[in-house]
């Protein structure tokens, strides 16, 4: 029986697709008692918040106090014996295996009448609100979120939340539960305009992070059945100890810390004074829980008065917005999330109950025919334009379908979605059939596109943060229209006092005046294509984006274009022409153009695929100059800036550090690099770069045939399993000579009426595989040259070569020692991720990439063909056992030594049946063709040699061929 499961749900929120049935499901999971809407976060902007937003999981006298707190009030209401109360302090790691198990356990153990969570009221308490009570929170999905102050700025550093966390355990248990909660936490202070974090700062908290994770190593080891409060507390105020040691000395983080701890006791004292509560539970982060403890019982066996060093006043926070969802930023979460191995949470099982019983009574409710045949037509449309399947159902496959239906309908006397799924799960695996590489099976992959038809599981692309693209209906717009709205946006960019000359977006749709006479009019036309105007804010950047007037230089920033300037001009000269402003004021706005110029781009750079080419080979040179993955855009604009004082020709854009920006982002946008913006921007190229770059190669070589050749396989040695018709660069042995002879006379054409579609051929699959290992040099010389990024690509060439005939491929990168990088499988993908990384450094060892690959080679119990290529670029000058700083005889022995080996390593080989093949990157003085000759020979393999970087892709596949 197929049901919907949450990681289906799961794997469409992190594709950015929103599944509209998960917020009915979430609603019946919380009993329609949900303290936020449902789709709170499915609108990706700032949400606007405010203490009595809290108001659902606070009592009323613990919001009014939680209000005065707020608003950095000191309550006057302070009577009560407070140390009546038993309050049972509470220290964990933020996340990690059992901190779920261990905060569950105490709070059933304990039974307190009130919750107190060490976190600020206005930004991690009710962050955590809109986390916890979320659908990504509720399929196993962390989130991310940025505080949004009243300015329109925003932190510099978003908080992840994780399902499983401390926090987010506390607040799901104590709503079903009905416990109240109350945040006693110290608000962070905000940095100041051009203040960044100190070192020490950033220091302490990798330190701490550190320590956690020792921690939390500690907690996996505990056994379930042996928590107890006793315990617990005794082995957690142990654990706490490390804390203390790690930061003794540093007393900066002391005095942060103790601050801390006391904020926290003081809250809670003003909170047992004005609501006595039996049993309160403290939460809080195990670095300071157990120090606020200590003070606590001061308190107790001391008294407290509000001038006492032990009373710390409430903190304001009264300066807070809101806050900003970072959906862009769920993956990188998700994937640190996975490691921490958290089990199900109490919410994800709430989820999951209301998931199966929605999945159930829709699979048994009866549905009309119309709907049957809908749903079997989408099934059957779906095997035909799936990804993974080289050929879909056919018109027979799909009346077997419906009969095998029918008699199902028959037998049950209804139509459902039962039936349908059963008569697919028999009929439909064997009418199709896989690509070549495809690891998931004929029935599994049907079974997938099964439950996302019968159930609705396709989603629905969320709305993107704004990327410069303009989406839905267009208002047109006048000359005078276009006008005021430049107008109104340079006015924005001139205010900016944080990057003047910026269009801050986020700033921008928080805070903007809408009733500002410039667009106030405009705003209420694109409202009637909005929800609202503040909507219809947004519509009117995507549209002054999609005219080219604007144009983004990060995702939430955006410059004037040289067309966006030039329009400015022209405005204003037209009202001086008209009398409608003095000179002064036609100065004055030269001056302030003038001002957004200098900081303006040059709208979208377009890129033609040589020129697109040209970037990614001097992004992929930049990174070889590193043994890092990732590279700064620092390194990219020194690289481009030596080019030009070497003499050498470089586009303008790439010499302007703000247009190198831009082209990075739209480099990403097509999948090429990777970028991670932590303030500082990093990038990585990604696995289809490579891909890119073989395919313009290919094109500008004319040489899509070598693809095909490399590696081919005799006619005899092919099986025919379909029909099809020509393809251009079948051969005489692909046409069936019969099938054309009957498509002619189904056609009823003559001999000279014929044409190439006319005529048919077989779809042939090989009888025989191979298993291949890529064997790639990268000691250091292979950086010059670029030699390095050809050999990658032709790596890349010669992987799909080998995929697209269904063998297998692996890789191993050898330099002083031998690594192998990909196991040996038909995941294309896999290799150009894997190769795509590859830096190179120190000597070669030629033996060694050899050895590493045969051992490969022979761990695989299969009888089919094996097969070792080497890419290298001369002969061996390392060798086992001898280290690299060597006297010049010592040299010449140890060249000797390697030479030796990998002669030695080529015949174990070929004594099992395995090839050798290599291509050769000679230079100059053709150094190593004895050697990479007597390798091919001895390997019963090929030999190749290519004199130029540019040749090796091609090279490479004219061996194979």
């Amino acid at each position: 029986m197929i049901v919907p499961e949450l990681n289906d749900l799961r794997v469409l929120l992190l594709a950015n697709e929103y599944p509209p049935v998960v917020d009915s499901i979430l609603k019946k999971a919380l009993s329609n008692k949900n303290p936020i809407p449902a789709d709170s976060l499915k609108k990706h902007g700032t949400l606007k918040v405010d203490v009595d937003s809290l108001s659902p999981l606070l009592t009323s006298k613990i919001l009014s106090l939680v209000k005065e707190w707020v608003a950095g009030k000191v309550s006057s209401k302070m009577k009560g014996n407070f140390s009546e109360s038993e309050v049972f302090f509470l220290g964990l790691p933020e996340v990690g295996k059992n901190v779920k198990e261990l905060c569950t356990a105490v709070i059933e153990q304990f039974k307190p009448d009130c919750i107190a969570l060490t976190l600020s009221p206005m930004q991690n308490f009710i962050q955590n609100i809109y986390h916890s009570f979320s659908v990504y929170n509720f399929l196993g999905i962390p989130t991310n979120f940025n505080t949004v102050y009243k300015d329109g700025n925003e932190s510099a550093i978003y908080n992840t939340y994780y399902p499983g966390g401390i926090w987010e355990t506390a607040i799901i248990k104590a709503w079903t539960d009905d416990i109240p909660l109350v945040p006693v936490g110290k608000p962070e202070r905000r940095l100041e305009v051009g203040e960044i974090r100190s070192p020490g700062y950033l220091e302490d908290r990798r330190r701490l992070r550190s320590i956690s994770k020792e921690i939390i190593g500690e907690l996996k080891e505990i056994e379930e059945s042996s928590f107890n409060l006793e315990e617990i507390d005794s082995f957690l105020f142990e654990m706490s100890g490390k804390y203390t040691k790690s930061y003794y000395a540093d007393q900066e983080t002391v005095r942060e810390l103790m601050d801390k701890a006391i904020y926290c006791i003081s809250r809670l004292y003003e909170l047992l004074c004005r609501q006595p509560f039996d049993r309160v539970l403290v939460i809080g982060e195990m670095s300071y829980i157990y120090e606020a403890r200590k003070f606590f019982q001061s308190l107790i066996d001391a008294g407290i008065r509000y001038d006492s060093e032990l009373y710390l006043k409430p903190s304001k926070e009264t300066g807070i917005y809101g806050l900003r969802f970072l959906p862009d930023t769920i993956s990188a979460s998700y994937g640190i999330y996975t490691e921490y191995g958290i089990s199900d949470t109490l919410a994800q099982e709430l989820f999951r109950k209301e998931l199966r019983k929605w999945g159930r009574r829709l699979r048994k409710n009866e549905i009309t025919s119309q709907t049957a045949d809908k749903l079997m037509m989408d099934i059957v449309e779906k095997t035909r334009n799936h990804p993974l399947l080289l050929r879909g159902a056919s018109v027979r496959g799909s009346i077997a379908f419906k009969e095998l239906y029918n008699s199902f309908v028959l037998l049950n006397g209804f139509n459902s979605r039962a039936s349908i799924e059963k008569a697919a799960n028999i009929t439909l695996p064997c009418r199709v059939m896989r690509k070549p590489g495809v690891e998931e099976s004929e029935e599994e992959i049907i079974e997938g596109i099964v439950k996302k038809v019968l159930y609705g599981l396709e989603g629905k692309k969320k709305k993107e943060e704004y990327r410069g693209g303009f989406e839905g209906k267009k208002v047109p717009l006048s000359k005078e229209d276009v006008r005021r709205a430049l107008e109104y946006l340079k006015k924005h960019a001139l205010d900016n006092k944080n990057d003047e000359g910026a269009i801050d977006e986020r700033s921008l749709l928080s805070t903007a005046d809408l009733d500002d006479e410039l667009i106030k009019e405009l705003l209420d036309r694109y409202g009637q294509v909005s929800r609202t105007r503040n909507e219809g804010l947004q519509k009117l950047l995507d549209d002054m984006a999609s005219r080219g007037y604007i144009s983004n230089m990060t995702p939430n920033s955006m410059r004037f274009t040289s067309k966006g300037i030039s329009e400015l001009r022209k405005n204003i000269e037209n009202l001086r022409r008209q009398g409608l402003i003095g000179e002064e004021e036609f100065k004055k706005a030269l001056e302030e153009i003038e001002k957004l110029e200098k900081r303006s781009i040059d709208g979208k750079p377009e890129f033609d695929g040589e020129k697109l080419s040209e970037i990614v080979a001097d992004f992929m040179d930049i990174q070889h100059k590193f043994k890092n993955e990732d590279s700064t855009l620092e390194d990219a604009y020194v690289h481009y800036v030596m080019k030009e004082n070497r003499g050498e020709d470089v586009e303008s854009d790439r010499l302007k550090y703000r247009n190198l920006q831009v082209l990075i982002y739209r480099l990403q946008d097509r999948g090429l690099v990777r970028i991670k913006d932590r303030g500082k921007i990093n990038f990585s190229l990604t696995g289809k770069s490579l891909e890119w770059l073989l395919d313009e190669l290919i094109k500008k070589s004319h040489a899509s045939g070598l693809i095909k050749d490399a590696f081919k396989q005799d006619r005899a040695a092919a099986n025919v399993v379909d029909i099809r018709p020509y393809m251009k660069g079948d051969t005489f042995g692909d046409i069936s000579v019969i099938h054309t002879i009957r498509n002619l006379i189904k056609k009823q054409k003559a001999i000279d009426e014929i044409e190439l579609r006319d005529i048919i051929s077989y779809v042939k699959l090989p009888t025989r595989a191979e298993d291949i290992v890529l064997c790639l040099d990268v000691s250091a010389s292979m950086r010059k040259q670029a030699k390095l990024r050809f050999a990658k690509i032709a790596v890349t060439a010669l992987a799909r070569a080998a995929v697209e005939k269904n063998y297998r491929v692996g890789l191993v990168a050898f330099s002083n020692e031998a690594e192998e990088v990909y196991p040996i499988s038909r995941s294309f993908t896999g290799i150009t991720d894997a190769v795509v990384k590859l830096r190179a450094d120190q000597y070669t060892n030629v033996g060694r990439g050899i050895e590493c690959a045969l051992k490969m080679l022979i761990r695989e119990k299969v009888p089919w063909e094996k097969h070792i290529v080497l890419i290298t670029d001369g002969q061996p000058n390392a060798a086992p056992g001898i280290g690299n700083r060597v006297s010049s005889s010592a040299e010449m022995k140890r060249e000797e030594i390697g030479y030796r080996f990998a002669l030695q390593m080529a015949r174990k080989a070929a004594q099992r049946n395995i090839k050798v093949s290599i291509l050769l990157i000679t230079d100059p003085d053709n150094r190593g063709i004895d050697f990479a000759r007597k390798i091919a020979l001895i390997g019963k393999g090929r030999f190749y040699r290519v004199s130029s970087a540019e040749k090796i892709p091609i090279s490479a596949l004219r061996m194979m061929a």
